[in-house]
């Protein structure tokens, strides 16, 4: 669960598909983030857009690195950087889901606090400490869940957690 906070969860899909038609199907699902102008206006113009995409980022050489889109408001997501290359059967995606530093820097006043009331405090608060260290592993966990998912729909493939190997960069 924590995977995602520290170093990141690193995943491999195994796709039926040929790397042409995973590369078309991932080109389809990725909106290019808009000009650096637009990326200074409110969060809701650019992260919560309707648009029918389900990431925005950016994806060239075999390679992405992207966020998902959200159609609400929904907090902090992960990013996905990824590879894709040919195999034997279709086509290998390696994906690593990380956490943003921004979103690790602002979650670590609420942990220390947490540890505070633990330690410090004791008592009912004890256990209002433990929720909110524990709170962001929740959060992050499942946004990665709902990523995985769009990109094992997209990849028609299931991810497989047993390879460790890093995402180049």
């Amino acid at each position: 669960m924590l995977d995602v906070i520290f170093g990141g969860r690193h995943i491999v899909f195994e796709s039926p598909l040929s790397l042409e038609e995973a590369t078309t199907r991932l080109e389809r699902e990725i909106t290019p983030p808009t000009v650096r102008s637009e990326w200074r206006r409110p969060m809701e113009r650019r992260m919560f857009e309707k648009r029918p995409q389900s990431f925005i980022g950016t994806f060239a050489d075999d390679r992405f690195h992207v966020v998902r889109l959200t159609r609400g408001r929904s907090s902090i997501r992960p990013w996905v950087d990824g590879t894709l290359s040919r195999s034997t059967r279709g086509c290998r995606v390696a994906v690593q889901l990380k956490m943003p530093t921004v979103a690790l820097v602002a979650w670590t006043p609420f942990i220390l606090l947490g540890v505070a009331a633990i330690f410090f405090v004791g008592g009912v608060f004890a256990l209002w400490g433990l929720l909110v260290i524990l709170a962001p592993g929740f959060v992050s966990n499942m946004e990665a869940q709902k990523a995985e998912r769009l990109l094992a729909n997209l990849f028609q493939s299931e991810p497989s957690r047993s390879s460790k190997e890093r995402v180049p960069a």
